[in-house]
């Protein structure tokens, strides 16, 4: 039998850790994972607010709110892997002519990593963040909603706001 310096079987060492490894691996899975699902959510709402954005500017230049599944069409081909589409608002505000503002709301819901959803992010957040209403004041975390029960999502909302200074007559 062969010993190590701490006088100890190479077995016995080779066990403790295997053992070590074996109970530190979920942590480390977790850990990987969670930052995974943190990246996929920045880069879905840099996504979002872009589509927002350029939804509001192209409506402002266009002057046409009413063609919204166009909008629904433009929105939805910016989406990136994993973002299905949610919902698509509009406001018009008409207090100051000549001046409009139009505002848009766009929503896209991510789907959660399956053991993220169900092992800590039920837990710790439950329905409380349930507020999956585009354009409205549900509970957020931010810029995200949780839905809480099965499939977890998060709905990720973006807004933005263009100005048109003038309008055609």
């Amino acid at each position: 039998m062969s010993f190590c310096r701490s006088h100890r079987p190479v077995s016995a060492q080779a066990g403790q850790s295997i053992t070590e490894t074996i109970l530190t691996l979920p942590l480390y899975l977790a850990v990987v994972f969670g930052l995974l699902q943190v990246g996929q959510l920045a880069t879905g709402l840099l996504v979002v607010n872009y589509a927002a954005s350029t939804i509001a500017r192209e409506a402002v230049q266009e002057n046409a709110l009413s063609i919204k599944s166009q909008y629904v069409t433009r929105f939805t081909n910016l989406l990136t892997v994993g973002m299905t589409y949610k919902d698509l608002q509009f406001a018009q505000d008409t207090s100051t002519p000549p001046l409009i503002s139009i505002k848009v709301d766009a929503c896209a819901q991510l789907g959660v990593f399956p053991l993220l959803g169900e092992i800590f992010l039920k837990p710790a957040l439950g329905t409380k963040y349930a507020g999956g209403v585009c354009g409205g004041p549900a509970p957020t975390l931010g810029p995200f909603s949780f839905n809480g029960s099965p499939p977890y999502r998060f709905t990720l909302h973006g807004t933005a706001t263009a100005r048109m200074n003038y309008q055609p007559q």
